[in-house]
């Protein structure tokens, strides 16, 4: 539950090993509590107006003026700065007034030096791979009770597709809003449909042409706990959404009509895609060569789906720089795939916090473009790098599905794994308080797959010092060396090794006792599932959940001069979320052995409220037995 590993080791490192001599702390167990007005709020927005104005072909003048006032000193640095993003091909962004708006009621307009122009900025690539524009206004002489004002035009010359037009926004309940007015004019004959939540509506049509008019007032908002988003819905919150489209299915056909001439077979892909492939003549492994030369070979650059970046750009130019977008990703793997007969479709899917779209398709609800083979029943995203053949990212699991033929899964499948880790520590107790020991380490599933793209960031002066750097951080002095399997394969195993030597672990004389955890990196250590578990605030609201199991294997020889008081008791249970076992053993009067098995059943990859709480209480006595101690003198 709520267990995702960091991408980088170094994450990885901090707080994950060395907790095992100090204890663990549990977390305030939070429960769902009704809503309370918010006090000492940051800022507050006093002012929200936007106009958009349409035309037939669905493009669109849009005017906004937004002012912000600052409440507290901590808002201040986020507001200094203002950053509006277009798509330079077919937009065009005119500052109409920006200034700071002292307490008194005196302005200090924005001057043009205070304006900065990022051009044409991608996400990892130059401006050959991105039309994306960042202007950024610094508002002079702000300070707590001042307030920033803002108003631009955003003219969109060329909608996303020809002919259509939609868009949303969301007001959050946990922000002071003291006027929003939202207006649309569009023309009559437009099919365009709407919907809000929260907001008082107004409609009226004068001649060919129909206004909709959208007010709203939240002065005194709710506060909120939450701090995990990693599940959202636009319906949770007030909303207004406008769309020309009729079904979702639309939206992935006016990307596919674009995308697919640029997917030819040319004789550069087929020469390509029979070098890949060599004599390899199993059609799947045929699709895993040319999925991992796409993935490997191809690195990301640039926008993926968004204003000015529908298109796929010619295969030709992708292939000769070796970069290219989501799309370009899709859409050379779908080549190369033809190339040798088996079929596959690009599909639309949201890479990011939405799990569920809204009725209305609003093109924007999806950002990410994988494909689907149907020969293998399989979906495969490219783009993501250090995923196996025939594995999502967690972002892109359990997701719905844009596609533009049918018979196509409506959602991506979630991974019910087995993600696994098995660790196994073998220390040696010396008398002057030190220890030696190894740890073993084996994942399987999404451990595995995070732990590989880990261990290939890490250079070999890192791997040298890597030991005493994880010490270091439970401030133990320690050597040793690491030892793991080549991380480069696509492969959802993975397995390392640590050797250490520590001093001062222990107190070198009287009494004393430790608790067993990790000696070294265990990315998917029990402590670390308690920890997500001790952690939980969810409130009232659904989270991203995996399920996991967790073995670990302890056994502790004492110094000669030492003797074992006591040791942790046996524990068991047995819950529909969660099943956890712990054994000890005393094989010999100075040795210790111990092992602890969690299955973490939580489904995924959306739990409710409910399931978090109960999964929260369920991993209570977990916390409670990895807390328990071997007792020595």
């Amino acid at each position: 539950m709520q267990f995702q590993l960091g991408a980088r080791l170094r994450a990885v490192l901090a707080g994950a090993a060395v907790a095992s001599l100090v204890g663990l702390s549990g977390g305030a167990q939070a429960q769902a509590v009704a809503a309370k007005e918010a006090t000492d709020l940051p800022t507050r927005t006093e002012k929200l107006h936007r106009s958009h104005v349409l035309a037939a072909d669905g493009s669109e003048v849009m005017t906004e003026h937004v002012v912000v006032r600052v409440l507290r000193t901590e808002a201040l640095e986020g507001l200094k700065t203002y950053t509006l993003g277009h798509s330079a091909s077919v937009q065009k962004l005119d500052i109409l007034e920006a200034y700071t708006l002292k307490a008194g009621g005196k302005r200090i307009r924005v001057p043009k030096t205070n304006t900065q122009v990022n051009t044409d900025t991608g996400q990892g690539g130059g401006p050959l791979f991105s039309d994306w524009r960042r202007l950024s206004l610094t508002f002079p002489d702000l300070a707590v009770g001042d307030a920033i004002a803002v108003r631009y035009r955003l003219t969109t010359r060329e909608p996303l597709f020809p002919g259509s037009f939609s868009t949303y926004d969301t007001f959050p309940g946990y922000t002071a809003y003291d006027e929003v007015r939202i207006t649309v004019d569009a023309p009559v004959a437009m099919p365009l449909r709407h919907a809000a939540k929260g907001l008082a509506e107004k409609i009226s049509t004068q001649g060919p042409r129909k206004r909709i008019e959208w007010t709203h007032r939240n002065p005194q908002p709710l506060a909120t706990e939450r701090r995990d988003w990693s599940v959202w819905d636009i319906e949770s919150e007030p909303y207004y959404i406008l769309s020309t489209y009729t079904a979702h299915a639309e939206v992935a056909q006016r990307y596919v009509q674009r995308a697919t001439p640029r997917a030819a077979v040319t004789p550069r892909v087929q020469a390509l895609a029979r070098e890949i492939v060599g004599t390899q003549a199993d059609r799947r492994e045929q699709a895993r060569l040319l999925y991992e030369w796409v993935s490997r070979t191809l690195t990301y650059g640039g926008n993926c789906v968004g204003i000015g970046a529908v298109v796929p750009r010619e295969l030709s130019l992708v292939l000769d720089n070796r970069m290219g977008d989501c799309k370009d990703h899709a859409t050379a793997l779908q080549a190369l795939l033809a190339a040798q007969g088996i079929e596959s479709h690009q599909v639309l899917v949201n890479a990011g916090n939405l799990y569920r779209l809204h009725p209305l398709p609003v093109a924007s609800q999806v950002n990410h473009v994988i494909n689907y083979l149907p020969e293998f029943k399989l979906f495969a995203d490219a783009t993501a790098k250090g995923i196996p053949f025939g594995a999502l990212p967690f972002q892109v699991e359990d997701k719905p599905v844009l596609a533009a033929v049918p018979g196509l899964p409506e959602r991506t499948p979630a991974n019910p794994g087995p993600h696994e880790q098995v660790m196994e520590t073998l220390m040696t107790l010396r008398d002057d308080g030190g220890a030696t020991g190894t740890v073993k380490v084996l994942l399987r599933g999404r451990f595995a797959i995070e732990m590989r793209e880990a261990f290939r960031r890490v250079t070999r002066d890192q791997l040298q010092n890597m030991v005493k750097e994880v010490f270091a951080g439970g401030n133990l002095q320690a050597s040793g060396t690491v030892t793991h399997e080549d991380p480069q394969a696509l492969l959802d195993t993975f397995s390392y090794e640590a050797s250490f030597d520590v001093k001062r672990l222990l107190n070198a004389t009287g009494a004393g006792g430790f608790s067993l955890a990790p000696m070294f990196v265990a990315p998917a250590s029990i402590a670390r599932f308690v920890q997500g578990a001790m952690a939980e605030n969810s409130g009232n609201h659904e989270g991203s959940c995996s399920s996991g199991r967790s073995v670990e294997r302890y056994t502790v020889n004492l110094a000669p001069r030492m003797e074992v008081l006591a040791v942790p008791e046996n524990a068991g249970f047995n819950s529909r979320l969660v099943g956890y076992e712990s054994t000890v053993t005393r094989p010999g009067p100075r040795e210790v052995q111990v092992q602890r098995v969690l299955d973490d059943r939580t489904p995924g990859n959306v739990c409710s409220a409910e399931t978090r709480r109960e999964f929260r209480d369920a991993m209570a006595p977990v916390l409670d037995d990895i807390r328990q101690q071997v007792l020595y003198r």
